[in-house]
């Protein structure tokens, strides 16, 4: 036993020899099983056969040599089968120990293998999850910056508003102002006088109608009596009354 123990720790010390070793002890089993079994048939089909001729009294026949010569060579092969029978036990034990260590070789490097894989897809779900994030915070700041645009031109677009009305309502006071100025200059000037001076003295004059230069003269009278009339209403009012009256001398001498 402590020899096959012996045996099995140098095996194991070497794959390669074990390998050798455990195809040259299944070579040893299969000859030994052989040649048992071709001995153990001519033993028994020499022992059906009978003991044979005994040429002396005591002495064995040559059947019987023969047999005694088989029953040792089976004795042999018997020990020896046995013996390869042994040491293929061992050598099997090496073997399923080789087999056992290469089975936990595989599993560790199938662990190995899902560790990196479970960290390869973790670190992918973490990338994947960074740009997310980072996609996500970009939207937003340009979700912001959109929103910041847009509140600017919304305020713009009111101040634009306000300006325009502004300018709208400066526009229509101012356009109400001229308008309003425009029509007291117009009826300044139909009326002739001075909105702040009281009204003239109105001195009838009829046109002689046998004087065909008289409708001429009254004509140029009229429009010499606005000409001075508007000039001097409106850059000095105090000498109004003094060319209204000339004026009114003027066409009253018609």
């Amino acid at each position: 036993m402590a020899a096959i123990q012996t045996r099995i720790l140098e095996l194991q010390q070497d794959p390669e020899r074990a390998k050798r070793s455990e195809r040259k002890a299944g070579q040893k089993n299969l000859e030994a099983a052989e040649k048992f079994s071709s001995v153990n048939f001519e033993f028994r089909y020499l022992n059906h056969m009978g003991a044979g001729y005994r040429e002396q009294p005591g002495q064995k026949t040559a059947t019987e040599i023969e047999l005694d010569r088989l029953k040792s060579i089976m004795h042999d092969a018997e020990s020896y089968w046995l013996a390869t029978q042994r040491k293929s036990k061992g050598i099997h034990a090496v073997a399923l120990e080789r087999t056992k260590q290469n089975n936990e070789e595989i599993e560790r490097e199938a662990e190995d293998e899902r560790c990196r894989t479970e960290e390869m897809h973790r670190q992918r779900r973490e990338e994947k999850r960074k740009r997310y994030q980072a996609a996500r915070a970009e939207r937003k700041v340009r979700e912001q910056e959109a929103q910041k645009r847009a509140t600017a031109a919304k305020e713009e677009e009111e101040a634009k508003a306000r300006e325009r009305r502004r300018r709208f309502e400066s526009g229509s006071k101012w356009e109400e102002y001229t308008n309003a100025q425009n029509r007291q200059r117009e009826e300044n000037r139909r009326s002739n006088f001075h909105p702040y001076l009281p009204e003239p003295v109105v001195f009838t004059t009829r046109v002689p109608r046998r004087d065909p230069n008289a409708a001429a003269k009254w004509r140029v009278a009229t429009e010499d009596f606005s000409r001075h009339l508007n000039r001097t209403s409106l850059n000095h009012p105090g000498k109004a009354a003094v060319r209204w009256s000339n004026a009114a001398v003027r066409l009253a001498l018609f």
